[in-house]
């Protein structure tokens, strides 16, 4: 008896040394970025009309199978072929002067939709403008908000989510604003579609379940990102959570997917003491873990999704750690969704956003000595 006691002793240290040196196997064998991308091209931004311009800024149109990187300056919105060194698309907006551009969507190269806010009334706004400054069509978003009892939403588009338009449905990012005393946090970022057939506006799927707790994460909180695949599902991902909403067209929910970062344990909420803290959240916003972008790469039918680490405030001398010494990981999923790897990314070399592009994965540096470089990647086993 007291043999099989000591083997089943022996058994147990054995399994338990075993899983440490598995467990430190996996850590010290990081997948890093520059192992399994490769770079095939570069391009400077150091132009007159780019100066200055976000690179989260900019969006990513196909005319005539190429690249078209479009974005705002000053009262313009531009589209730029790298491969001419021009811009090929202008429209001006000088007849809005008396609203505010918030998001901007290419219907095509004579035509645009632009989301905006009165200055003056505050009211939302989405247009369709021809070339000749003439609004076609309009939408008052205001009124038609009014439908969604005991709320109202204001549009809260950023560029590094943009409109999309499909089947004569315009989607983009709104916020909640609640009434107070509900268990919801005040501002809730939601989706909506603007159906251009009968001109009504609709709530696009439905708010995970972490944001009807009522708990606050921080700034963060307000943003989400979503892509659309080649099957016409849209897959969202929200800063807060490890999983994965996939969506139909209308909306409706058809699965929720696990993905999680092997960076990232939990993210807790802030404490009710710091709720009310404007530091706090701001500080929730540059130094928590959070997941970020959610892309899909219609050119090889995969996924890749951002993710940011947590990062220390201070330094081991006290002074204050800054945001780009953040350090961020690039998670592969096949096209069924499928984690596939996790890379690291290099530190203090490029920003946290990713534009696909016809040639590959494109990001830009955030060197001192490149601040007006992108690079384009491809992953080895696709060169």
């Amino acid at each position: 008896m007291w043999n099989i006691i000591i083997k089943s002793q022996n058994m147990s240290k054995l399994i338990l040394l075993t899983s440490v040196l598995f467990l430190f196997g996996c850590i010290s064998n990081i997948n890093t970025f520059e192992d399994n991308f490769i770079s095939i091209d570069s391009l400077s931004l150091d132009r007159e009309v780019l100066k200055n311009i976000p690179f989260t800024s900019f969006h990513k149109s196909i005319f005539n199978n190429k690249d078209i990187f479009t974005f705002k300056k000053d009262d313009n919105i531009f589209g730029y072929d790298f491969e001419l060194d021009t811009t090929v698309i202008c429209f001006s907006l000088n007849n809005l002067d008396s609203m505010t551009t918030r998001d901007f969507l290419f219907h095509n190269i004579d035509s645009i939709f632009i989301c905006s806010i009165h200055k003056r009334t505050s009211e939302m706004f989405i247009s369709l403008m021809n070339s000749n400054q003439e609004i076609t069509r309009s939408w008052n978003l205001t009124n038609k908000s009014k439908k969604i009892p005991d709320t109202y939403f204001y549009i809260d588009s950023r560029y590094s989510h943009p409109m999309i338009l499909l089947k004569n449905k315009l989607y983009f990012q709104a916020t909640y604003r609640i009434k107070p005393g509900t268990v919801l946090e005040s501002n809730i970022p939601i989706e909506m579609i603007l159906d251009l057939s009968n001109d009504s506006t609709t709530q696009f799927g439905d708010l995970p379940p972490e944001y009807k707790t009522g708990k606050f994460y921080g700034n963060h909180q307000y943003e989400y990102s979503r892509t659309i695949n080649d099957k016409s599902q849209f897959v969202f991902s929200y800063p807060i959570t490890d999983k994965l909403y996939i969506y139909s067209l209308n909306g409706e929910l058809i699965k929720v997917v696990k993905c999680k970062s092997l960076y990232i344990d939990t993210i807790e909420p802030l404490s009710k003491k710091d709720y009310f803290e404007l530091s706090a959240k701001m500080d929730a916003y540059v130094y928590k873990a959070q997941y970020n972008e959610i892309i899909y790469d219609n050119f090889n039918d995969r996924y890749i999704r951002l993710v940011a680490h947590n990062l220390n405030k201070y330094n081991k001398d006290g002074s204050l750690n800054k945001w780009y010494n953040r350090r961020w990981s690039l998670i592969l999923l096949d096209n069924n969704l499928t984690q596939i790897n996790e890379f690291l990314l290099p530190e203090n070399k490029f920003s946290n956003h990713i534009i696909f592009t016809t040639k590959g994965l494109m990001m830009r540096s955030i060197e001192p000595d490149n601040l007006y470089k992108c690079y384009t990647f491809k992953l080895i086993q696709y060169v």
